[in-house]
């Protein structure tokens, strides 16, 4: 694994007289921060991590608060912590320190304001995200107006962020502007990101039902991960998400071959649940609702080689009655991805799926 590591102009020229702590804190430092470089190199993440911790907590002493290098280490040891509710604050205080050693429209900040809105994309304030990423945009369009993959990189995160956290208008206008500039970028790398871009594009209209413009943009990113620029894990989310934009067109035979494309790639061993790629929620029975009944009811099913189900019936109800039809109902709306056995889908039988009626909605548990 490649650390990235922040530059340090590593000096530990002292004015101050040479007492005795401050002379141990400085070879600790260097001790640690060796290390550091050293587990970093050989991509050992856990040493890494703490002797960032260390260089960075005695490089504080040796350098104070408000020198660039304790900005770097604070910046180090962030980029190596995995928590995101740990990593943000440490984040937050690199941003700072960057800010006031190089100012506040410095082009070494663009570095940590992306590390800051990697991590807010992931904490329960990631609504600050996309905010963080359109002040590092601004710095690169400001520093290097020419760079446009960068530009266009920043972009697709801003807008990516946005569809993180239902921000519709600055989704579409940031993925759009995204999907405009990685247009213009030549080679593999250019294509690899608008590929991404219409990937995200075709998640944002789906998320809105317009699922024809969906399908358009899945096909053309699916078509570039396939053809140009291979990537298997971008390809099989690419594969689940068109699945469900046919099936909500009610064009459940072109979902197949989507079906058949992700069986084909991701074999189920037998000790695995066997997950439905489609599952809309069942419709509560409004006489169960307005009875205020809750319940379950486990359905037993057959999946066939299109990955379509066949003679859901129900082996087990507790509740309302109508959770009974309700659940048959909906397993046949499932879509799977057929077992491959030799290289063919197979069909499978006895799959169980238990479906759970309570007032805050139902859902299903697979597995039973």
């Amino acid at each position: 694994m490649k650390i990235k590591l922040a530059a340090l102009a590593l000096s530990l020229a002292i004015a101050t007289p040479a007492l005795a702590d401050k002379a141990d804190d400085k070879k600790a430092f260097r001790t640690a921060y060796k290390s550091y470089q050293q587990a970093a190199a050989a991509g050992e993440v856990d040493d890494a991590l703490k002797f960032a911790r260390q260089a960075y907590e005695y490089g504080e002493k040796v350098y104070g608060p408000d020198h660039k290098n304790t900005a770097a280490l604070t910046l180090n040891y962030g980029r190596l912590i995995t928590k995101d509710k740990e990593a943000l604050p440490i984040f937050k205080l690199a941003v700072k320190r960057y800010e006031k050693v190089y100012g506040k429209k410095s082009a070494e900040l663009i570095g940590p304001l992306t590390d800051m809105a990697g991590k807010s994309n992931r904490a329960p304030d990631n609504k600050k995200a996309s905010t963080i990423y359109k002040r590092a945009l601004s710095l690169v369009e400001t520093h290097f107006p020419d760079d446009k993959m960068r530009q266009g990189k920043l972009q697709l995160e801003v807008g990516k962020s946005a569809l993180n956290v239902g921000e519709r208008s600055n989704a579409n206008r940031y993925l759009t502007a995204a999907k405009k500039t990685f247009e213009t970028q030549p080679g593999d790398a250019g294509l690899a990101k608008l590929a991404e871009t219409e990937f995200y594009i075709g998640k944002f209209h789906l998320a809105a039902k317009h699922y024809e413009i969906a399908t358009e943009s899945l096909l053309s990113s699916l078509d570039t991960f396939d053809s140009n620029v291979p990537n298997g894990q971008m390809s099989m989310a690419i594969h689940a998400f068109l699945i469900r934009a046919y099936e909500e067109q009610g064009m459940r035979e072109q979902a197949t071959k989507h079906c058949q494309a992700i069986g084909a790639k991701t074999p189920i061993t037998d000790d695995q649940d066997y997950l439905p790629i489609y599952l809309p929620s069942p419709s509560y029975p409004r006489n169960a609702q307005r009875a205020g009944d809750e319940g379950y009811a486990i359905v037993e099913l057959t999946v066939d080689k299109n990955g379509f189900v066949k003679d859901p019936i129900a082996v087990e109800v507790k509740g309302h009655n109508g959770f009974r039809a309700a659940s048959i109902e909906g397993a046949k709306k499932f879509r799977y991805a057929p077992r491959y056995v030799d290289g063919q889908p197979v069909e499978t039988e006895g799959v169980r799926y238990k479906f759970l009626y309570n007032l805050r909605g139902s859902k299903q548990l697979p597995g039973y």
